[in-house]
């Protein structure tokens, strides 16, 4: 199977935070290390303002003193089932940095019906990048109880307008809403027509199931 007929099935999670912060995505295997920075960044919520790296086989990748070529395609890097590699973001010092830590699950056929990439299942919603990991645990529970709450609020007010502001915000993990992002922001990068009127279609059938 050639690699623009494959897709890779990716999980990965913040470290040094638990309940653990996750998503497991695909992603095409013609797409490349920055598609998936880009993936990770809307993933989670956050708006690509520092400098990242991807720390695999002995090089980094990114802006951060990148020496590999970020935008070489994912199956040129020869990933293995199940091999991990790291993804850091925000260098606010040498010890305070997000790292996300990746394993590539497996590699599966094209779905001619998704859109990709494609988030299958997450939990949580991510951190704010501006946040050290110990100021994020230090505020944790006002910084995820405060949108669930203000949510619950909307529901009972049957303010549908407000609980569209809330979710599309971020501060709430909605893989429905993730996959009109990602369906939104790779369709106007590729910039086709057959692309758009695919991220339409994704976006009206995940309108669909809520």
């Amino acid at each position: 199977m050639a690699p623009e007929e494959q897709v890779y099935q990716f999980k990965y999670f913040v470290r040094g935070i638990s309940p653990m912060i996750w998503r497991r995505v695909l992603v095409q295997c013609n797409s490349s290390l920055a598609a998936l920075h880009e993936v990770i960044q809307l993933s989670m919520g956050w708006e690509g303002e520092h400098l990242y790296a991807f720390r695999l086989h002995g090089k980094n990748y990114g802006t951060l003193d990148g020496v590999g070529d970020e935008h070489e395609p994912l199956s040129a890097l020869k990933l293995r089932q199940n091999e991990r590699f790291l993804y850091e973001y925000n260098f606010l010092t040498m010890f305070d940095v997000w790292q996300i830590e990746i394993r590539m699950e497996k590699s599966l056929p094209l779905d001619p019906k998704l859109f990709y990439p494609h988030c299958l299942a997450g939990n949580r919603s991510g951190p704010p990048e501006e946040l050290t990991v110990e100021q994020y645990l230090h505020d944790e529970y006002q910084i995820t109880t405060r949108p669930l709450a203000d949510l619950a609020q909307a529901l009972l007010d049957k303010n549908l307008d407000k609980v569209k502001r809330i979710v599309d915000d971020g501060k709430i993990y909605s893989r429905n809403f993730l996959n009109r992002l990602l369906a939104k922001s790779f369709a106007e990068k590729e910039g086709s027509p057959e692309s758009t009127r695919r991220s339409n279609e994704v976006q009206i059938a995940t309108s669909e199931r809520g």
